[in-house]
């Protein structure tokens, strides 16, 4: 039986904001802190200053990401402990890479449930 490596900050960069995450239409202003160019690899203590719009109202809303939020929602997902009716809860699909990440230390996340994860790191659930 072989041991699962610890996941490093880049590898929580490259399963979730490499997986195009970040890609629809309620993300924008998306840009790396500290200077660094979020294009490129993510260093130790990368962070992502992010806006997202604003389910309850007009606007935009602003969040800081880094590899502790996400896996702090990537856990969340795979306990099933996302509040909320069944409308804001991930997909099967997105609790199984989260399983996998946290069980296997590697996962298939697409753009699709790399964004719920974010949603669930910066909302608490599902909401588009």
């Amino acid at each position: 039986m072989s041991k699962i490596r610890p996941l490093t900050q880049a590898d929580v960069w490259d399963h979730i904001i490499g997986a195009h995450g970040l890609s629809w239409d309620w993300w924008s202003e998306c840009r790396g802190t500290d200077g660094w160019d979020y294009q490129g690899d993510a260093p130790d203590g990368w962070g992502m200053a992010v806006k997202l719009d604003n389910p309850n109202a007009d606007g935009r809303l602003s969040f800081t990401l880094d590899a502790r939020v996400i896996m702090r929602a990537i856990r969340k997902i795979a306990n099933k402990g996302v509040d909320g009716p069944s409308h804001a809860q991930p997909s099967d699909a997105c609790v199984r890479e989260c399983r996998a990440l946290i069980f296997k230390g590697d996962a298939d996340f697409d753009a699709a449930t790399a964004d719920e994860v974010l949603q669930v790191a910066v909302l608490g659930r599902i909401v588009y």
